[in-house]
C-alpha cells in the first residue's frame, strides 16, 4: 500500500522512500493507501527538510508495530494535542478516522526537531511524521 501511495506523487525524486514492510500482512482495504498518501503529503507540506521517509514494522509477541517516519522538523508540542482533530493544523483527521475504522489506534510520539512518530497499538501503527 505504501508503494501505491508513492506512485500518486509526481515528483519524489529528492526524497528517499524506504519501504521495509515486506512480510507484513494486514487486513485492510484501499483506504490504507489513502493513509500513506496523506502521511507522505503531510511530510512534504510540513516537514520542511524531509529527505527520507521510512516505513517498517516490528513484532513483539502478539503485537505488531508499523512505523512511518521521516527526517523532517517534527511536530511542535503545541500541536500534538490536536494533531488528529478535525481542526488540526496538519490535517491528519482523515488518517485517524481510517485507522479507527480498522480497529487500530494511532498516537504521535516523536520529538520536535527529530521528526514525529505516530503509533497504533493494535497493529501498533507508529507513524513518524514531520
Amino acid at each position: 500500500m505504501l508503494q501505491q501511495a508513492v506512485t500518486l506523487f509526481s515528483d519524489l525524486s529528492n526524497i528517499r522512500v524506504l519501504n521495509n514492510l515486506s512480510g507484513l500482512t494486514v487486513t485492510a482495504d484501499s483506504m490504507l493507501t489513502k493513509v500513506f498518501y496523506n502521511l507522505i503529503d503531510n511530510s512534504l507540506k510540513h516537514g520542511k527538510k524531509v529527505t527520507t521517509i521510512n516505513a517498517y514494522f516490528t513484532r513483539e509477541k502478539d503485537k505488531v508495530t508499523l512505523t512511518y517516519e521521516d527526517d523532517g522538523v517534527g511536530i511542535p508540542k503545541t500541536i500534538k494535542a490536536t494533531l488528529f482533530e478535525r481542526c488540526g493544523v496538519h490535517g491528519l483527521f482523515l488518517v485517524k478516522k481510517i485507522i479507527d475504522l480498522y480497529g487500530w489506534s494511532i498516537i504521535e510520539v516523536g520529538e520536535p526537531g527529530k521528526g514525529a512518530k505516530i503509533c497504533d497499538n493494535n497493529l501498533l501503527i507508529c507513524i513518524l511524521v514531520a
